[in-house]
């Protein structure tokens, strides 16, 4: 079941590993800021938090993966 992840170098283990596990408690603590009301749908500056959240965990994921292969190429 996770051949897959014994074939990658150890650092793209790492960077899969980071980036799962804080991703789900990053997405697990937005549902629970919009669920409990801490974030809401109806104000523009909560729309606006939401959105510059998201881009900025797939900017730096995206920086930290091109940065991985650069120094790996």
């Amino acid at each position: 079941m996770f051949g897959w992840w014994q074939s990658l170098p150890e650092y793209w283990q790492t960077l899969v590993y980071q980036y799962t596990v804080g991703g789900c408690i990053f997405f697990f603590m937005i549902f629970w800021a919009l669920k409990t009301k801490a974030l809401k749908m109806s104000s523009k500056q909560d729309r606006n938090t939401l959105k510059t959240l998201i881009f900025g965990f797939v900017f730096f994921l995206g920086v930290h993966s091109i940065w991985t292969y650069l120094v790996t190429k």
